[in-house]
């Protein structure tokens, strides 16, 4: 960010009576001012919103404009990406973006904006690993007492026992439970951003030795690094460091270090030691080398299993996670049902997902399993071809004065006798 004053008090007095343009601002004879605003600091400019940061050029304020590219803060479940474009603030309609983070709702987009229609009463949702009762706005329910306290959810959500009912509140920070790191040597940590569960610089979480003697781990602002050892400090087999990470004078392999995960230990033709990295992709101690010559858990999502009919795996900072279909998405293979946003595939998440209604079918229901739960017309009810049966089916008959004598009803159709 820049600060630039004129602190030419006396240029800008004949700037004004002359109306002389200065980096396209002028006041006219009315007062009128005419393009940027003058200032004399960066207090005097106006906030030029989240896509650009003030600057104050030569008395006037110009916003600079920030990098083109997604904000940072997102709204979650409202149809939309917030972006910057030559430091004007940019919507994006965006479909995938529709949950709300409320288990109780089933979330879409439509051409007026986010709906996010509450589910059943009684349907059954999740705060973090608890499971509660779906109310009829669409919270989640979860019950407590002075002698049933509320259980940890989630090691970023805060447990109390409010009139019976279990609120959990965000936390930033550290978690309020132990969480083990993912990645161990990545130089972070796990940390709580606004009840997410996050990470954040951990300079103590070293990343491992690259086995070389010439070099050290360390780390640097969030990111593993490995740093060269002072020129002169011995390594090898009788050998020093060159200050720029090699180990000087060998004539062997041997002289240069033992082989680790990735990598290899070489002496090259300049009797030099340098590693010699595995390919990209080859099975390591705890999962797959990078490049760089690093084990990670993963470097592709193929590395993290197989997709599932609502899930597929995803492979991020070198760590395997699952990206779930959104609820209400068809399945992968079995169209006909729908994903559940656990990763299950399921017959419904609302009532709509549910075939037709038909003959002797009133409604359905979806469960909280996911079940749709026809509401059946009553047996006897008249039907396109007859009457409904106990299955909801339209049959012949459901009773003997529904056939003409001597013929008798039998499982659904009239027969002669006997069946």
């Amino acid at each position: 960010m820049r600060e630039v004053s004129t602190g030419a008090r006396g240029f800008a007095v004949v700037a004004l009576a002359l109306l002389t343009t200065v980096g396209g601002c002028f006041i006219d004879a009315e007062g009128v001012t005419k393009g940027p605003p003058p200032c004399n600091q960066l207090d005097d400019c106006p906030d030029p919103g989240p896509c650009a940061e003030r600057v104050c050029v030569d008395g006037f304020c110009v916003p600079d404009a920030v990098a083109d590219g997604l904000l940072g803060a997102q709204i979650a479940g409202d149809c939309e990406t917030i972006s910057c474009l030559g430091g004007e603030q940019q919507l994006t309609p965006d479909e995938s973006d529709s949950d709300d983070g409320r288990s109780c709702t089933a979330d879409s987009c439509t051409d007026s904006g986010p709906v996010h229609e509450p589910l059943p009463e009684g349907s059954e949702c999740m705060i973090g690993t608890v499971t509660g009762e779906c109310s009829s706005d669409g919270d989640c329910l979860i019950e407590c007492s002075d002698a049933a306290p509320c259980p940890d959810a989630d090691p970023c959500l805060t447990p109390a026992c409010v009139d019976q009912l279990c609120e959990y509140s965000p936390v930033s920070g550290e978690p309020v439970s132990p969480v083990p790191d993912s990645v161990d040597g990545d130089c972070r940590r796990p940390f709580c951003a606004a009840g997410v569960l996050d990470t954040t610089e951990d300079d103590t979480d070293l990343p491992p030795d690259d086995g070389l003697e010439c070099t050290t781990s360390v780390c640097t602002g969030g990111e593993p690094m490995q740093m060269n050892v002072a020129a002169g400090m011995p390594c090898g087999v009788d050998l020093v460091c060159d200050g720029n990470g090699s180990c000087d004078g060998c004539t062997n392999n041997a002289q240069c270090g033992d082989p680790v995960d990735c990598t290899t230990p070489t002496c090259d033709a300049a009797a030099e030691c340098m590693n010699v990295y595995a390919s990209v992709g080859t099975t390591c101690s705890t999962g797959f080398c990078k490049a760089g010559g690093a084990c990670v858990q993963c470097v592709t999502p193929m590395n993290c299993g197989l997709a599932t009919e609502c899930s597929s795996p995803t492979c991020v900072a070198d760590t395997c996670g699952t990206q779930m279909v959104a609820a209400g998405q068809p399945c992968l293979t079995t169209t006909t049902n729908v994903c559940n946003a656990a990763g299950a595939c399921v017959e419904c998440v609302v009532p709509s997902d549910c075939p037709a209604v038909s003959d002797c079918i009133a409604s359905y229901t979806c469960s909280a399993a996911g079940m749709c739960i026809p509401a059946l017309d009553p047996v006897g009810t008249a039907c396109a071809t007859g009457f409904c049966d106990a299955t909801g089916s339209c049959v012949e008959c459901t009773q003997p004065s529904h056939c003409t004598s001597p013929d008798v009803c039998c499982m659904g159709a009239c027969k002669s006798p006997p069946c």
